[in-house]
């Protein structure tokens, strides 16, 4: 589930978990701040966050449990974290205690080494580490797919595990152009298993200007995978001249296709 409502898309997109603790459960939230340079006023994004959470929580009728969150920022700008408190210039001691009090986890990931990132063997994580560090560096995504991929091929086949990798796909593609050139140089830095499979099961995006995508023939999977990937982007708020640049395809066709998914749902 995401919490991070169109106001806040422009700031962070978030992977949500719910981890015991001692005595009770927590919220631990992993936030990716898209700008390559901080938000003024962090807290603000997260407190609207964090109630989002908590509203979700009350209406499903749950306990309201704490929220962790932990924002990975990989822009050059420095970071400089502050209180909440402190934003209020003219406040004092008298007024503290009217103010909202809460902390965040700040990592930069340019502060960590990929071979550190490596050793963490944090799952689908460590993708989404790799990836957000490194995607807007196209000499980097060409050179090292293979690190951006890896352990795709240990994943258990299931609907969650397939919109994480095609999320990957999205927001590699969406932040660099390639030509059909790199797209193959791209693909062939991965080794074997993990092409067939990227390509066999992602070939809308990945495989689209690949030779041994486009040898396969499967048109009915693809064609399922497609629309599966284009719901995935709508519900996470991408536009739809987004969605019809990524699958190269007219605006128009872009507008029937997610109208018939709209449709579908509804």
């Amino acid at each position: 589930t995401s919490y991070v409502d169109i106001q806040l898309r422009e700031f962070f997109s978030d992977i949500v978990y719910t981890c015991p603790s001692i005595d009770s459960e927590v919220v631990i939230t992993f936030l990716w701040e898209h700008k390559s340079s901080p938000p003024k006023y962090p807290h603000l994004q997260l407190n609207r966050y964090m109630l989002g959470i908590w509203e979700d929580q009350q209406k499903q009728r749950k306990n309201l449990m704490p929220v962790i969150p932990i924002i990975f920022y990989h822009g050059n700008r420095k970071w400089k974290k502050a209180k909440f408190h402190d934003y209020f210039k003219d406040a004092n001691e008298s007024t503290k205690p009217y103010t909202p009090d809460f902390d965040y986890i700040l990592v930069n990931l340019k502060d960590f080494s990929d071979e550190y990132l490596l050793q963490l063997k944090a799952g689908f994580l460590l993708n989404a580490l790799l990836v957000f560090k490194h995607a807007k560096d196209k000499n980097y995504v060409l050179e090292f797919s293979s690190r951006l991929f890896h352990g795709i091929e240990n994943m258990e086949e299931s609907q969650p595990n397939r919109n994480f990798i095609q999320s990957i796909f999205v927001y590699i593609f969406k932040t660099n152009e390639f030509s059909k050139k790199d797209l193959k140089i791209m693909m062939n830095q991965i080794d074997e298993p993990r092409r067939k499979q990227l390509v066999e099961t992602y070939g809308p995006i990945a495989g689209e200007y690949y030779d041994e995508g486009r040898e396969k023939g499967r048109e009915e999977g693809r064609e399922e995978v497609m629309l599966s990937v284009m719901q995935n982007l709508f519900y996470k708020g991408f536009e739809t001249k987004q969605i019809a640049e990524i699958f190269g395809i007219s605006y128009e066709k872009a507008e029937e296709i997610l109208k018939k998914i709209k449709d579908l749902n509804s």
